[in-house]
């Protein structure tokens, strides 16, 4: 930031890839004392869709709440998670996307040989089976309201 004056100049030379900046500016005006400008400025989100200009390019995107690979997640999810949104599986470990995150899994870490229940089954044969995440293995607690006979 420069200032001359009464004359603030704000230079960036780089913005960093897929990123939003946001600033709140006051007190902006003329001779007159009339405001110049709101008290927010965004940059690299024109549409105000949540997502990156540069990212919405990339990728070909144009609406936040479609789901361009069919995973699950949205395109502004794929953005906030940092997953491809025209790739169902971004780390290729065979599982999608939205199940991961549904799931409680890192969409962009294979952990397809992980059992993130300690339940005996892989992630993988999780998913691949539809069973369910949420099971417990034989080494933990039953869950709260788990019915047990005398």
């Amino acid at each position: 930031i420069v200032q001359t004056d009464k004359t603030y100049r704000l230079y960036m030379n780089y913005i960093p890839e897929y990123t939003i900046i946001t600033m709140t500016v006051s007190n902006v005006t003329d001779n007159n004392g009339n405001a110049l400008i709101s008290d927010l400025i965004t940059l690299n989100d024109d549409d105000t869709d949540g997502m990156a200009d540069d990212w919405e390019s990339y990728y070909g995107i144009s609406s936040a709440f479609l789901d361009a690979d069919s995973d699950g997640l949205n395109n502004r999810l794929e953005f906030t998670t940092g997953t491809i949104p025209i790739d169902y599986d971004s780390d290729n470990d065979d599982m999608d996307d939205g199940w991961e995150v549904a799931n409680g899994l890192r969409p962009l870490f294979d952990d397809s040989n992980l059992d993130i229940d300690n339940d005996g089954i892989t992630n993988l044969e999780e998913y691949t089976d539809g069973s369910s995440m949420s099971n417990r293995g034989p080494n933990q607690n039953p869950p709260p309201n788990f019915y047990r006979p005398l």
